[in-house]
């Protein structure tokens, strides 16, 4: 333990070393026995400095766990004493109902999901290519993608868009996982995708996320037994090492990536599947006891609609469309009198006289105008008998 520590520990400039490493060196190998320590002496158990843990600056949390302490100071009984009481409650059976008077009895059933630490698991190895971006300089520029057939959409982490200066677009998307987990998307951007020789290009549309995953994979695999033969080339040269992921490529063009050819190595699980940017290496590897404690990635994503969307047509006017009408004689009519017949007024208004219909002259009207007379003087009387309907009736006008 003296030794494990001696080796990691990133001092401060500031710190005195035999004075720091008197307190570090008088722990015991036992787990309770360094927490002791930690907190009789008031160390930060996060980056392991003279100070609490309330007041370090420090973001990163173990990596084994995600809790906030040093990875130096990981116990594995916990995690192990957690999974187990998660395991023993999913197989508690419930409690049998009480009896009824149907005849019909209706079983009920529980699940429950847990964080569990699979022991000597094997390492799974996802599908990750090195693709070309289109930057805002019009230079494609490499990036490590994820390719992912259970994904709906396309999504770029925030710090990837930021170094490729690709112009944000606003909008709401809300994205759903595994077990239904959501996250919003806010931007979007869009740009163009290639491979090395740019003999493969689509233009595609990517929702910006903080964070796509941790690194994968979680831990460096042993490749030296692995036969890849010489005369190909793989999407991802440094497909075993751990590195972040800056793309995830969804179902959208998963299946336009992927070509014919298929070598499988050494009878075991691992695959090279052929790609336009290059043989993938996807499948499982040998137990490890290295990655007793990685993390395992799942990948589903998908869009959701939101609320807006679903509502919006209820409130939108459906766009009826009608075929145009052949042009009739009297529409031919009305056309030739407007052009003959209008003109613009002193007062900048244009006047069209009424078109009549040319066998509208010889018909007899009679004589109206007594008639209208007498009805124009009757509407007079009864304006003047009510001033309010008066006025407004002159407003009208």
């Amino acid at each position: 333990m003296k030794k494990l520590l001696a080796d990691y520990l990133d001092l401060p400039d500031s710190t005195n070393l035999e004075e720091y490493l008197d307190v570090i060196y008088a722990m015991e190998e036992e787990i309770e026995d360094l927490q002791i320590v930690f907190k009789k002496n008031k160390l930060c158990k996060k980056c392991l400095s003279f100070h609490p843990n309330t007041n370090c600056k420090s973001k990163y949390n173990c990596f084994m766990c995600g809790d906030s302490h040093n990875s130096l100071l990981h116990d594995d009984s916990k995690i192990n004493n957690k999974n187990n009481s998660c395991r023993e409650e999913e197989d508690t059976p419930l409690s049998a109902p009480p009896h009824s008077s149907s005849t019909t009895q209706v079983e009920q059933t529980t699940t429950s999901f847990c964080c569990s630490t699979f022991f000597n698991r094997k390492s799974i190895l996802l599908c990750t290519a090195r693709v070309f971006i289109l930057n805002k300089e019009n230079k494609f520029v490499p990036v490590r993608a994820i390719l992912d057939s259970a994904s709906e959409i396309n999504i770029i982490s925030s710090d990837c868009a930021n170094f490729l200066g690709l112009k944000k677009e606003k909008l709401f998307l809300p994205v759903s996982g595994i077990c239904g987990s959501t996250q919003n998307a806010s931007r979007k951007v869009t740009t163009s995708l290639s491979n090395l020789n740019e003999n493969y290009q689509w233009d595609i549309e990517l929702m910006v996320l903080p964070k796509i995953t941790d690194f994968s994979p979680a831990t460096r695999l042993d490749v030296s037994n692995l036969k890849i033969p010489e005369n190909i080339q793989l999407a991802d040269e440094t497909f075993y090492i751990p590195q972040k992921v800056d793309l995830l490529l969804g179902c959208e063009l998963f299946f336009e990536f992927i070509k014919a050819d298929k070598i499988r190595l050494n009878d075991s699980r691992l695959i090279l599947q052929d790609t336009c940017f290059g043989y993938i290496v996807a499948g499982s590897t040998e137990p490890n006891s290295q990655i007793n404690n990685a993390t395992s990635h799942c990948f589903l994503s998908r869009g959701m609609d939101t609320l807006d969307k679903t509502l919006r047509p209820f409130w939108e006017i459906e766009n009826v469309t009608c075929d145009s009408s052949p042009i009739s004689e009297e529409l031919n009519y009305c056309n030739e009198h407007y052009e003959k017949a209008h003109y613009r007024n002193s007062e900048g208004r244009y006047v069209v006289q009424m078109p009549f219909k040319p066998e509208i002259e010889k018909i007899s009207l009679g004589d109206s105008y007594q008639m209208a007379s007498k009805r124009l003087n009757n509407l007079w009387k009864r304006l003047n008998r009510d001033p309010t309907m008066k006025f407004l009736y002159s407003e009208f006008l």
